[in-house]
């Protein structure tokens, strides 16, 4: 390849090659899915009530396009991955290595957005701290030894939770003569198994395992195995085991336990039999969520033992099935039903949704929910690789956030109480409240792509998501939105107050129906909060250096600030009011040091009395100052005021500069005193793909006129980050050790196919995008600037809202189809050596501006972009540098000091 630019030295050390880029293999053929509604799409308010003038004409819309339909509507489904995130590369504990994986995913049943996750919890590998922290999902690729099936988990994030109530088959003995001979042992039953004998789809996960118990386990199994498989509902799971037994003595048993969630522990529970066929319980944890409720209800197809053992403390239960002995195979299935209110629910939505259903009926039933989900993105070209990657990123970008109601849309607030002197116990809830109520939202990762990203492909969702956190922020008592809430609880984790871009965004498209008034009540409340360094904010104009990320929350508050100060245009909020907002999303500045380090102005932590920072090292990564990240990736943590950036950095050619120097392999990330943290993975110089505060970086060049340099980095990191086989940098960048490992076992390569943790699908949503050649730079108001497209072309089903009443019910019509086409100007594809842009059409009209905003794809037509294998920005030479979001950016219209 001949590239007529350069950045840095080797910045860009691109594979050329398939092997090096991630080989064409066969896609892996997976199965399962469940149904959910169509439709949606809105009509966007303008932040300055007008079009923005830009240098071209917004092209004249086509006529909406029919939905698009693949040839077998089920392919998506075959094309999905769900073990890809769940390992790593690099095998040793070292935090500051920088390599690619540590994704966290779960790879068990659910379908979109569902409550039940269902899936296995793993333990048993290396016992470095890292994969503690790597086990956050509950299950960890290294790992030998399944504990259970359980059915909540978290996908991606960086603290555990989850795990509760979970089923572990076994055919060692569970009579109690056995079980008092190993009390107060290390001696525990898990499960062996092995990546060979296991499968996973949308919708399905399956795992053949042998009973095995970790210390010197009084049994001998030898032989035996189990074909564990599971599926979901939105608020059931379905579990079929079937007991290969080696002997005629061995029984088909089950050890049902809620003793051990995810990063915490127990504080409360119980497990009940109901008859010799169903059990129910409850249990209350304590880990991320404090006084988290679970309750549920299990049937089995096969009667038990009534003379069921329990442990001391009586939260494990051991079922020996009565007629599933003997030397043949026995099959169990067993439906179980959870809700967070009572055990009362939980059998009403596991009557709701299973009913009568065969196992297979229920995965079938998941599977084609999947495949309607999916199938709102069709694409065509690409390796099968890339479209393995493409479809598993789509299905992760939709694990959440998850339902936290019953199946009759009554559901568990933030001032739920739980109510253990009752008999059974229940937790108080509230009434169907018309939309479906939410939690697990992890905003300080997911405003940035992953709910754009929902707001073209599920806005349908996005609606009650708002309408979740509304509520939640009436009922938190803390006088704010959320930031993480989960279950029940808010937890603050992160920084700023992101649920506000999020409001602001799906409001300024159109696809909210909540009461103005309750937005703006929560935003301008929530501005009014003084905890996290905000009363600081306010009165100082930055949030003081030692405490709460302070850099990093100084630069989210103004952009939150910023999002305040949009809506509240949009909605004709008095002027006086929303520019009180925008002149102090300029607060950003206040971090700026104008005196440069080594030639570079940087965002710089101060003191109380304006002082700057006089430990400051831009290359170290620390999280005093910083929210998982350094100056030298903070320096560009500004959405809001691309015009105020580069001119507070220098100008253009300056920022330009320093944007190459970021991405410097030469230049490289360092941590605060020598301590590492692990976040920070997949690494080019200071840029971090595997963390969300860089994730926008890349596309910072399109701002400063340069979109080839985009084009160069963001195909690098999709084909170096995102790759289901090893690539020149994994093998540049492991140790002998760790690449030895990696050579000797392919599918430890894919399940360390994304480069971090992937936070509810913010990096997946990131990968969506991007090879789609577009990405929400700025994540509120509908302008997305142009990447480098991977497919030869990417339809898009657009539901489109109907007009409704403020505050009332929003529903969708008919879905707008918009397309994105890649090819040279000889008709071939994309390519990593045809990776730049040579010029960009909307419905046949010439863009000279290096974006598109929502409004023009939800309107339907095509995209057009030709390429080439030259770097070519000429074709936005005449854009004068604005979008319609800079039309309200802050340094336009106020000083900035």
């Amino acid at each position: 390849m001949h590239n007529t630019w350069k950045v840095t030295g080797a910045l860009l050390g691109v594979c050329v090659s398939v092997a090096s880029c991630g080989g064409d293999v066969n896609p892996v053929s997976r199965a399962s899915a469940n149904s959910v509604p169509l439709a949606q799409a809105p009509t966007t308010s303008s932040l300055n009530g007008a079009a923005t003038p830009v240098n071209d004409a917004s092209p004249a819309s086509v006529a909406p396009g029919p939905i698009a339909q693949s040839v077998d509507p089920m392919l998506v489904v075959k094309s999905v991955d769900p073990m890809i995130g769940t390992g790593n590369l690099d095998i040793s504990a070292d935090w500051s290595s920088g390599i690619r994986g540590h994704g966290h995913i779960y790879p068990g049943a659910t379908v979109p957005f569902g409550m039940v996750q269902l899936g296995p919890d793993t333990t048993g590998g290396p016992s470095a701290l890292q994969y503690d922290w790597d086990r956050t999902s509950g299950y960890q690729y290294d790992d030998p030894y399944i504990t259970g099936f359980a059915h909540t988990h978290l996908s991606g994030a960086g603290i555990g939770s989850g795990g509760e109530v979970s089923f572990l088959p076994t055919l060692a003995p569970v009579d109690k003569a056995t079980l008092a001979k190993i009390a107060g042992t290390s001696v525990t039953y898990n499960a062996q198994f092995s990546h060979a004998d296991e499968s996973a789809a949308p919708g399905y996960y399956s795992v053949r395992v042998s009973p095995k118990g970790t210390g010197s386990p009084p049994w001998n199994v030898q032989g035996a195995t189990i074909l564990a498989e599971m599926t979901a509902t939105s608020h059931a799971g379905v579990h079929r085991y079937t007991y290969f037994p080696s002997a005629t003595t061995q029984k088909s048993s089950m050890i049902v336990s809620i003793a051990n969630p995810i990063g915490g522990s127990l504080q409360s529970g119980k497990i009940q039999i109901v008859d010799n066929q169903t059990i129910a319980g409850w249990q209350i944890t304590n880990n991320w969520a404090v006084n988290k409720p679970t309750y549920f209800t299990a049937h089995f197809s096969q009667p038990f033992d009534p003379n069921v053992v329990f442990s001391v403390d009586g939260n494990t239960a051991y079922l020996t099935f009565v007629k599933a002995a003997g030397a043949s195979s026995a099959v169990v299935t067993v439906n179980v039903g959870i809700s967070p209110s009572s055990m009362a629910d939980a059998a009403a939505n596991l009557a709701a949704e299973v009913g009568k259903q065969t196992f297979d009926q229920v995965k079938d039933a998941a599977q084609h929910t999947w495949a309607t989900a999916l199938n709102r993105i069709q694409i065509k070209g690409g390796t099968a690789d890339q479209r393995t990657m493409f479809y598993t990123s789509l299905y992760h970008a939709m694990l959440g956030p998850t339902l936290y109601n019953n199946a009759d849309g009554s559901y568990v607030g933030m001032n739920s109480t739980n109510n253990s002197n009752t008999n059974p116990p229940t937790t108080s809830k509230h009434a169907n409240p018309g939309f479906d109520y939410s939690s697990s939202f992890s905003l300080w990762d997911t405003f940035r792509a992953q709910s754009p990203l929902m707001t073209l492909v599920q806005p349908e969702r996005v609606d009650g998501w708002v309408k979740s956190l509304l509520t939640q922020f009436k009922q938190n008592g803390k006088g704010e939105l959320p930031v993480w809430p989960l279950a029940q609880t808010e937890t603050f984790t992160m920084a700023g107050h992101p649920a506000i871009p999020m409001i602001a965004d799906a409001y300024l498209k159109g696809i909210t129906s909540a009461n103005i008034d309750d937005i703006w009540t929560a935003l301008t409340t929530t501005q009014g909060a003084s905890a996290h360094g905000f009363d600081q904010y306010r009165n100082s104009g930055y949030v003081f250096s030692g405490d709460n990320a302070s850099v990093s929350t100084t630069q989210d508050y103004a952009f939150d600030d910023w999002a305040t100060a949009a809506v509240g245009k949009a909605a004709g909020k008095d002027a006086s009011v929303y520019q009180s907002y925008l002149k102090r999303s300029l607060n950003y500045a206040h971090v700026y040091n104008p005196a440069k380090y080594n030639g570079w102005i940087f965002a710089v932590p101060k003191d109380s009395s304006g002082n700057w920072s006089d430990y400051f090292d831009p290359t170290a990564a620390e999280k005093t100052d910083y929210s998982e990240a350094n100056s030298w990736i903070d320096t560009w943590n500004v959405f809001h005021d691309f015009p105020g950036l580069i001119s507070t950095l220098g100008g253009k050619s300056q920022a330009e500069a320093q944007l190459d120097k970021t991405f410097d392999p030469n230049n490289p990330l360092s941590f605060l005193n020598g301590q590492g943290f692990p976040d920070l993975t997949g690494r080019i110089g200071e840029f971090v793909a595997g963390n969300e505060p860089a994730n926008q970086i890349p596309y910072l060049y399109d701002v400063v006129g340069r979109p080839s340099k985009t084009q160069a980095i963001v195909r690098t990191v999709m084909d170096d980050m995102y790759s289901l086989t090893l690539t020149a940098r994994d093998t540049a960048d492991l140790s002998a050790a760790s690449l030895k490992v990696a050579q000797g076992d392919p599918r430890r390569v894919r399940a360390s196919g994304i480069p971090g943790n992937d936070d509810f699908g913010q990096l997946s949503a990131w990968y969506v995008l991007s090879a789609m050649g577009i990405y929400s730079l700025n994540p509120v108001g509908g302008v997305y600037y142009f990447g480098t497209p991977l497919f030869a072309e990417a339809t898009i089903s657009i539901p489109v809202a109907n007009a409704t009443a403020n505050g009332g019910a929003l529903t969708f019509g008919q879905s707008h189809s918009f397309t994105i086409t890649a090819h040279t100007a000889n008709g071939e594809p994309p390519s990593t050596n045809n990776r730049f842009v040579q010029s960009v059409t909307l419905n046949g009209t010439a863009l000279h501006r290096p974006y598109i905003t929502h409004d023009e794809m939800r309107a339907g037509g095509k995209l057009d972009f030709v390429m080439g294998s030259t770097a070519n920005d000429a074709w936005v030479a005449s854009w004068n540098g604005q979008d319609p979001n800079t039309a309200l950016a802050p340094s336009a219209a106020f000083a900035v000091k």
